[in-house]
């Protein structure tokens, strides 16, 4: 399987340096490997990719965001709300595609229209779909009649992973 994302060794010492994951420079032994007497020149471009922020207000900014997730293949989201596993006590949805920001506030998005936006989506397997807590959204969606399938990855056990305290 060749890596998702292929970065030279300077660059990948300066996310984990700006990150404070020391652990890791010194386990993939990134000192021995550059010259970081002049930290000033590694290149952090790939780290200040700017970002667009749109909060959704009417259909046409909710199509372009469906359009995106359609064409890119794959999605990042994250509901906040108070009680996973239950859809009314969603607050905010958010997704990003590429390097957008989609914010949906409740009163915008009731269940039906979330169900005529995105219930395709979710049951796609054609569409790679990025969370925290899948599990939960798995649930929480299946209990209002939408399946999910492609499930890709899911932030929350990435976390414990490599969480150096866990055991």
């Amino acid at each position: 399987m060749k890596p998702y994302i292929e970065m030279s060794e300077s660059t990948l010492y300066t996310i984990l340096k700006r990150l404070e994951l020391k652990t890791y420079i010194d386990k993939f032994e990134l000192l021995k490997h550059i010259d970081v007497t002049n930290e000033d020149v590694i290149n952090e471009s790939v780290i200040k990719k700017e970002c667009e922020s749109i909060i959704v207000k009417d259909d046409v900014q909710l199509q372009r965001l469906i359009d995106e997730i359609i064409k890119n293949k794959q999605f990042v989201y994250y509901f906040s709300n108070l009680d996973r596993y239950c859809f009314e006590q969603i607050q905010t949805f958010c997704f990003c595609v590429s390097s957008t920001n989609y914010t949906i506030d409740k009163q915008y998005m009731p269940l039906d229209k979330f169900k005529n936006s995105f219930k395709d989506i979710f049951e796609s397997n054609e569409i790679k779909k990025i969370g925290y807590d899948i599990k939960r959204d798995y649930i929480m969606l299946n209990k209002v009649d939408i399946g999910y399938n492609n499930m890709y990855f899911d932030i929350l056990i990435a976390s414990s992973l490599l969480d150096n305290n866990s055991k």
